[in-house]
């Protein structure tokens, strides 16, 4: 995890690293470092070189691939069937106190299935102002998913894993959260999502959806005062 801070500290735009925490098949605790690189391919090779060269890994998969290859090639990893319970945290960086707390957690996972996704926010991304859309986590930072998911009936040993975790990482959190890995954590978290943005969200919601029709999401609920049935009944009669 040391070396992926360092190097996703030095990588252009064009390429997105994360770092996975995961089982082996075979029951070990192992890290998997996934690229995507858009330019050419001998840019390519030399980007990609210093990860290679890390270590002696149990597998290497870097390798020109299709756009659908590459985003369908984890859906293996999470069929159908399977439980999931999914919490996140945005990280300013990744500390050495972060890294620790991370990798302690990380290899006590109560399920094989479990895993841990780190996200590099960077690059162009970072460069738009937070007010320019709706999306307001525009400074450069890590998007940490902890991911529990098992096939036996221990629901509350799994969850409470990665709630204890979540819990863990608040030291080094910051207020915002990837609104996409929220589960139903109320409204603050739906606020902490959209920073400043919210109140020009909820306006818009007002004007357009004031009876709360988009329901079902991160919700982001209007704040005027729906007709009562028997007024607007009255009402359409008198017209």
């Amino acid at each position: 995890l040391r070396f992926y801070r360092e190097y996703t500290s030095s990588v252009p735009d064009e390429l997105t690293a994360y770092a996975s925490l995961m089982t082996t098949p075979d029951g070990l605790p192992a890290i998997a470092i996934n690229l995507c690189f858009c330019g050419s391919l001998d840019a390519g090779e030399r980007l990609v070189e210093p990860v290679r060269k890390f270590g002696s890994p149990l597998l290497d998969l870097i390798r020109p691939k299709s756009y659908l290859k590459l985003i369908t090639q984890a859906d293996a990893g999470a069929p159908d069937g399977r439980h999931y319970y999914e919490t996140a945290r945005m990280l300013k960086d990744l500390s050495d106190e972060a890294i620790e707390t991370i990798a302690d957690y990380g290899v006590a996972c109560t399920s094989p299935y479990s895993l841990v996704l780190i996200q590099h926010v960077h690059g162009e991304a970072s460069r738009v102002s937070p007010t320019e859309t709706a999306f307001a986590l525009r400074e450069e930072s890590y998007v940490m998913s902890i991911v529990a998911a098992w096939e036996d009936g221990q629901a509350h040993l799994h969850r409470a894993w990665a709630r204890t975790f979540w819990t863990a990482m608040q030291p080094f959190a910051s207020s915002g959260v990837y609104v996409n890995f929220l589960g139903n954590e109320g409204e603050e978290r739906v606020r902490a999502a959209y920073g400043v943005n919210y109140e020009r969200l909820v306006a818009l919601k007002n004007k357009y959806d004031p009876t709360n029709f988009f329901s079902l999401n991160q919700n982001i609920r209007p704040t005027v005062k729906e007709p009562h049935p028997s007024a607007q009944a009255w009402g359409n009669l008198a017209a």
